[in-house]
């Protein structure tokens, strides 16, 4: 099936870029990132810059005024189901970062949400030439918050993903 994703999630005042892979078929039906319950993205958006839970825009607003944006590495691609192991690589079609990142000017992080995204990322900068260590930018691979990743706990995701607070400026 072919899955298309969501526009970025950021404005002006992004520092931090996370990065998925695709949305899953649930975030997908709903027009929300990381709208699956079990998916620990916003339960550690809250944990660690008081997002509240609930209304998707207020939490959209709140990461974004945390200086946090969202997108995917893959723009559109076919998959079955919703694991990133399912993601035909050969004609995925990868998001214009390099575009993204032009308009951003505070940017200093780009956050890959798990291995897959980690992976797509780096072959994306190879194709897209992105030069981010000399436009000092950061690139981090962080745990999967997804719910099929379960080798972490929650409270080890949450200290994995503190590190945003570096480039948030919220300590």
């Amino acid at each position: 099936m072919l899955a298309r994703g969501f526009l970025a999630e950021v404005d002006t005042n992004c520092k931090v870029l996370v990065l998925g892979s695709m949305p899953g078929i649930i975030s997908l039906d709903a027009a929300a990132y990381y709208a699956n319950k079990r998916n620990a993205f916003w339960p550690i958006m809250q944990q660690l810059f008081g997002i509240s839970l609930g209304n998707y825009q207020q939490q959209l607003s709140a990461l974004k005024n945390e200086g946090i944006g969202l997108w995917d590495v893959y723009g559109a691609c076919y998959r079955e189901g919703s694991l990133d192991s399912a993601i035909q690589k050969n004609n995925a079609e990868f998001n214009d970062i390099a575009a993204l990142i032009a308009t951003l000017p505070q940017l200093s992080c780009i956050a890959c949400n798990g291995l897959a995204s980690a992976k797509a990322f780096k072959q994306l900068a190879k194709e897209q030439g992105l030069l981010l260590e000399q436009q000092g930018i950061e690139v981090l691979a962080l745990p999967s918050s997804s719910p099929a990743y379960a080798a972490m706990s929650f409270d080890d995701k949450c200290l994995a993903w503190s590190v945003l607070s570096n480039f948030t400026g919220r300590v």
